[in-house]
């Protein structure tokens, strides 16, 4: 899953969704200026 979102600043985002055979998910978002931020999850089962 991709999906691209024009912010307020005109800055471009690009965000990609990937979920791991793990059971995780990985978030990516990478800015026009060449920021990047990952944002990683995982299920936590409690007892």
């Amino acid at each position: 899953m991709t999906a691209r979102a024009n912010l307020a600043m005109r800055e471009t985002l690009h965000v990609s969704a990937e979920l791991l055979e793990n059971g995780s998910i990985e978030v990516a978002f990478t800015f026009h200026l060449g920021d990047e931020a990952v944002l990683k999850a995982k299920r936590s089962i409690s007892s």
